[in-house]
């Protein structure tokens, strides 16, 4: 392009510029033949016709050394991205043993377990290898089942199904979204969550082809990363989860299974006593739970010590090691995460709840404005639209600015958590209180408060 619209001065053979509309009349080192240049360094000032101006030609000496620098610089990071995936793949690698073949599972394991008789096979270490690669599965049930838990809490009844469609989680997650909407120690939180949350689950996508399976049958995840999802499709949004979309509750249902069955194979071949598998309730196996430490003993077996563990019971000068001792080592080791997880379709599933916009398409006007508070919010019971208005007149009378954060910070946090009894609790406990409140001398507000024994007493709800 450059070669055929620039052309050379006769005289001078500065390139200058040749635009489309011309009189085909030019003087180096102007813009208009009638024009003083501005600076006489731009051209040589000599008058000629636009067929005497050669066309620019390519330098292709000065090219060829820039060329020859462009290839080297390719080849180099060719070379440095090719090294990196062979180091990825190499840190993804299991680490052998000492002495180790390879199983049909493609996994390492010592050679004298794998060759010894059968009388003496470690049926613990087998089960424990052949499940190495589930270990990652594992671990992201607290974080699946903490955001499971947060939307349906967070978003329950406050949004449409066009609305639930249209969002997309991806674009929720991020600093700026959540700080509208919560305190920054929970966003923090929040956003670490997703962090981990995403990657790992990404992952897993992508390792099982985004196939999932419900029973007896197999149901493809319509996204490739849960940052394209929308939130319709990880709402729990019909009766059953095959009947809608409930993508995440159907991974959380499917790992639970694997890791129950992982379990019961293990209390089997450790002769475990079912009565010392104790079961716990999903809802309690959340990020950074006690419940979540527990199963964090399971990283042991994915990780290079439990290699090391292995070969710290060879027999010493021998191809043969003390399968006794390894097998208590390794009980040892992964014992707090001896649990099961309750049926989460009864303990953990929670039917969504779109916001019903009919109520108010259906509500005539005069109906409309008898639900409208002073504070321009709608009320659906006139009773709680009345406590509320009491609890406005009472502040402004009293003239009360409550300046105590801690107490704003727990109804902030929980705010999301509370339903309607709740909510509705809120309401009362604050009636009575500035109630009580008017009747007491000389007190401010925060006092008055910190000298109740209990906020249940006044109405409020245990929060």
């Amino acid at each position: 392009q450059k070669s055929q619209s620039i052309r050379l001065c006769p005289n001078c053979h500065k390139p200058f510029l040749v635009l489309e509309q011309n009189c085909g009349q030019f003087v180096c080192g102007r813009y208009y033949t009638h024009t003083t240049p501005m600076n006489q360094s731009h051209g040589c000032g000599s008058q000629f016709h636009l067929s005497q101006a050669g066309y620019y030609n390519i330098d292709t000496e000065r090219l060829t050394s820039l060329q020859e620098v462009l290839i080297k610089q390719r080849k180099t990071l060719e070379q440095h991205n090719s090294m990196s995936q062979v180091w990825k793949r190499m840190h993804q690698a299991d680490l052998p043993y000492l002495s180790s073949t390879i199983d049909r599972s493609c996994h390492f394991v010592p050679q004298s377990i794998a060759t010894i008789t059968l009388e003496k096979e470690s049926n613990v270490f087998r089960h424990i290898v052949e499940s190495r690669q589930k270990v990652e599965i594992f671990l992201m049930l607290p974080k699946l089942i903490e955001l499971y838990m947060w939307l349906h809490s967070t978003f329950d009844a406050l949004i449409s199904s066009e609305e639930a469609s249209s969002i997309i989680i991806g674009s929720l997650m991020n600093e700026d979204q959540l700080s509208k909407r919560f305190e920054p120690i929970q966003v923090e939180h929040l956003l670490l969550l997703w962090a981990k949350t995403k990657d790992s689950l990404n992952t897993h996508l992508q390792n099982c082809n985004n196939l999932v399976n419900w029973d007896c049958e197999t149901l493809e995840i319509p996204f490739k990363n849960i940052e394209d999802a929308s939130l319709l499709m990880l709402f729990s949004a019909f009766d059953h989860p095959t009947e809608g979309c409930d993508y995440l509750f159907i991974l959380i249902n499917q790992i639970i299974g694997q890791f129950n069955e992982f379990m019961r194979r293990l209390t089997e071949v450790e002769k475990i006593s079912a009565k010392n598998c104790r079961s716990i309730d999903p809802k309690t196996l959340l990020f950074r739970s006690p419940a979540e430490l527990c199963l964090r003993a399971l990283e042991f077996i994915s990780s290079s010590n439990f290699c090391l563990l292995v070969e710290n019971f060879r027999v010493p000068y021998k191809d043969e090691y003390n399968v006794t001792g390894l097998e208590m080592a390794i009980s040892n080791e992964i014992t707090g995460c001896h649990f099961t997880i309750e049926n989460p379709m009864s303990r953990l599933r929670t039917q969504f709840r779109f916001r019903q916009d009919s109520f108010l398409q259906n509500t005539d006007a005069h109906e409309m404005e008898g639900l409208k508070s002073s504070a321009n919010t709608y009320f659906v019971h006139h009773q709680d639209l009345q406590i509320f208005e009491k609890c406005q007149k009472l502040l402004q009378i009293q003239q009360l600015q409550h300046s105590d954060q801690n107490l704003k910070d727990v109804f902030l946090a929980k705010f999301h958590n509370l339903d309607y009894d709740d909510m509705r609790g809120v309401l009362d406990g604050m009636r009575t209180l500035l109630n009580t409140f008017a009747f007491s001398k000389e007190q401010t507000i925060d006092s008055f408060i910190s000298e109740a024994e209990k906020l249940q007493e006044l109405g409020f709800p245990a929060l």
